[in-house]
């Protein structure tokens, strides 16, 4: 009997270590998310750039799409200033871009409309491909004035946060001309039928 209440008060105090780490891991993810600047859109009236801090990091990897993606160690970037300052040296030929977005779940309509971000470039919406010009890798070009405006699936408003990530194909041209990458003037979130 005294063999039973050890073994049994054993596995409770193992349980509860299991939780303390189990929770103390999630704390953890949520202080590291808790971290990333959020764009407030509950209060858009009319369409509007979205030129709040977003989130950078060079390279290719395609899980950076998934909302779920830890981006809390990304680099900050404030698209009204020029890329080559956070990357002096580099000259990657696909960059990433994270921007959370916060809405309101009845903010039906919405749509996001792009203009002149580069000549290939995709942009997902929770993971979801929304938008996409030429192509990335391999790279086969688009022209870059085309003004596309794509409705953000109503389901996905529904959730109260939307992970929008651009996928951009900076071209060794774009690189020495005025603003690589994503601007500021780029990407426009608002309701669909004032976009178009």
């Amino acid at each position: 009997m005294l063999l039973c209440r050890s073994a049994l008060v054993r596995r409770f105090f193992r349980s509860l270590y299991g939780a303390c780490l189990f929770f103390g891991v999630i704390d953890t993810v949520a202080h590291a998310q808790s971290s990333v600047p959020v764009f407030d859109a509950t209060t858009l009236r009319q369409p509007g750039n979205l030129a709040s801090t977003w989130l950078v990091q060079p390279g290719d990897n395609p899980a950076y799409a998934d909302p779920a993606y830890d981006d809390s160690h990304w680099i900050r970037f404030d698209p009204h200033t020029d890329l080559r300052n956070l990357m002096p040296h580099d000259r990657p030929e696909v960059v990433w871009y994270r921007l959370h977005v916060k809405v309101a779940p009845n903010q039906t309509g919405l749509a996001l409309e792009e203009f002149s971000l580069a000549r290939a470039y995709q942009i997902y919406v929770n993971g979801q491909l929304l938008l996409q010009a030429g192509n990335v890798k391999p790279f086969r070009p688009y022209t870059i004035g085309a003004r596309l405006v794509e409705p953000i699936p109503n389901g996905e408003v529904a959730t109260g946060s939307l992970v929008i990530a651009l996928r951009v194909h900076v071209a060794r041209a774009e690189w020495t001309g005025g603003f690589p990458g994503f601007y500021y003037y780029n990407l426009t979130m608002g309701q669909e039928s004032a976009l178009r």
